[in-house]
């Protein structure tokens, strides 16, 4: 939804520094204050549900291993 998506680029536009464009795309700090931006919308817009533990993950509930990929062998 659009509440969700516009609290992901506000949040991406908030942790890049003056002097760059966006910050960095693999950083986990960056991918964890992003989930929990939109996460927040989610719940905010009534599409998402507060939970109690954040997922399997950091303390902001980042798992690499929720965003790898296998590839074919």
């Amino acid at each position: 939804n659009s509440e969700m998506k516009l609290a992901a680029a506000r949040r991406i536009a908030e942790l890049a520094s003056e002097s760059e464009l966006m910050p960095n795309a693999l950083s986990r700090e960056v991918h964890a204050a992003v989930t929990a931006a939109v996460r927040a919308a989610a719940v905010e817009s009534g599409v998402g549900r507060p939970e109690q533990t954040p997922p399997e993950g950091d303390a902001e509930g980042f798992s690499p291993r929720a965003h790898t990929r296998s590839r074919p062998r």
